[in-house]
């Protein structure tokens, strides 16, 4: 079922809506059907609809557009193309449920959620948690697996209108990421037909890992847009503030502490940059976005934390929006991909002959 009328529509819905009537995410796709996604034209819009965002409404729109748009363009345009449009152009809002309530997140093989492909139906039960844009969503694609086992051709792809019978959906235990519609989504005996898969039986995992690297890339371009606000806003916060009459900006530490990572921020950026040209030729590179994604979750809290610290007192105050900014922050080591998931790939990656 979908969610009750009371629920209020977090501001990542909205968001959603108005990048896409504004003509964003038409823009940021493509025809190519191997990778529909304009990296450049992302790289460059991204940041700009983001600016003054909440970290959740944020996240909302990457991965609308960086994960939910480019599979719906690829796997689903010959028989839904009421559903992609709608969605490429701010009528609806999609979402991706891929980490499973009965797994650890970081395990998708070990996934629960299964999905039962009997004559012309498909029966879906299970439960996703941690889904971006799951409370207020018009359609889902879930991952599910269709037998047992590890190996990626046991899971499907199944693309669900979240009206369906058998839906319900609940906020997701947090108050981080306010405005991103986090929510734990469950499927109770939700009856689909066969046309619901997408890009057939048995590829669904595959499907995912490889468009997962699209929200990496864009979570890349949008921390590095981030990253330069919180520098540009510390440095000014410095140059205001004085002791003995000597603004702090004048003091070495704080001046090499910043630099060094401004430093670590401008190689964040020029490896965005290296992806957005591969995918502008090709598929995303999977190991570069791995490192994309590696390198936000140890940046951004840090910069976040420093930029706190840097403030002070002031930092700490109610409805600071620094400390909150923080508080989010925390979150990238772990959502979307684990750093520690990231390096263990990035490590077999160097291992290969």
């Amino acid at each position: 079922m979908a969610e009750p009328a009371t629920l209020v529509r977090p501001a990542g819905h909205d968001a959603v809506l108005s990048c896409g009537r504004a003509g964003v995410f038409a823009r940021c796709l493509r025809g190519e059907v191997r990778q529909p996604l304009d990296t450049a034209r992302l790289r460059a819009e991204l940041p700009a609809v983001t600016t003054g965002l909440p970290t959740g409404a944020a996240l909302s729109v990457v991965v609308h557009v960086a994960t939910f748009l480019p599979m719906m363009w690829r796997f689903a345009r010959p028989d839904w193309p009421e559903v992609v449009d709608d969605a490429t152009h701010g009528r609806s809002v999609g979402a991706i449920a891929a980490t499973d309530a009965g797994a650890p997140g970081t395990d998708l093989t070990a996934m629960t959620t299964r999905l039962e492909i009997t004559g012309g139906d498909v029966v879906l039960d299970g439960a996703k948690t941690w889904v971006t844009n799951g409370l207020t969503a018009d359609h889902l694609i879930v991952l599910a697996r269709h037998r047992p086992g590890r190996h990626f051709g046991a899971f499907t792809a199944v693309l669900v209108p979240a009206d369906t019978p058998g839906v319900s959906r609940a906020p997701a235990p947090t108050d981080l990421m306010a405005g991103a519609g986090l929510a734990t989504v469950r499927f109770r005996e939700v009856r689909l037909e066969k046309r619901h898969i997408l890009g057939g039986v048995g590829r669904g995992l595959a499907a995912f890992l490889e468009h997962i690297a699209g929200e990496r890339f864009a979570g890349g371009v949008w921390s590095a847009a981030l990253g330069r606000e919180l520098i540009t806003g510390t440095v000014e916060h410095l140059r205001k503030r004085s002791i003995d009459d000597r603004p702090l900006w004048e003091r070495s530490s704080a001046r090499h502490a910043l630099a060094r990572l401004d430093v670590r921020l401008r190689m964040l950026d020029a490896l965005v940059e290296r992806v957005a040209a591969t995918g502008e030729r090709d598929r995303l590179p999977a190991g570069d976005t791995m490192a994309v994604k590696a390198a936000v979750g140890e940046l951004l809290p840090e910069l976040a934390e420093h930029c706190l610290h840097a403030r002070g007192a002031d930092g700490l105050t109610a409805g600071s929006g620094i400390r909150a900014l923080a508080d989010d922050l925390r979150a990238f080591a772990i959502a979307g991909g684990s750093t520690e998931t990231m390096l263990d790939m990035i490590a077999t990656e160097l291992a290969r002959p």
